[in-house]
């Protein structure tokens, strides 16, 4: 699901290339990406990311509507 591993992710990682907007250019810079052992751990983290994490609070009030 490309989520940046932060400081607080204790889990192990991956180094990819990716495209971020700074100063509004496009620039290619490397980062770190949790990385899961299975296809299930991955979708089980996103989902407890997802949960977890303040920023998508609103968009959980809308599970049958990805355009809220």
């Amino acid at each position: 699901f490309g989520i940046k591993a932060g400081s607080n992710w204790t889990g192990d990682t991956v180094t990819l290339n990716t495209e971020e907007v700074i100063n509004g250019q496009t620039v290619t810079v490397s980062a770190k990406f949790r990385a899961y052992p299975t296809a299930e751990a991955g979708f089980a983290g996103y989902g407890q990311f997802i949960h977890a994490n303040s920023r998508y609070a609103a968009a959980l009030n809308f599970p049958g509507d990805p355009a809220k």
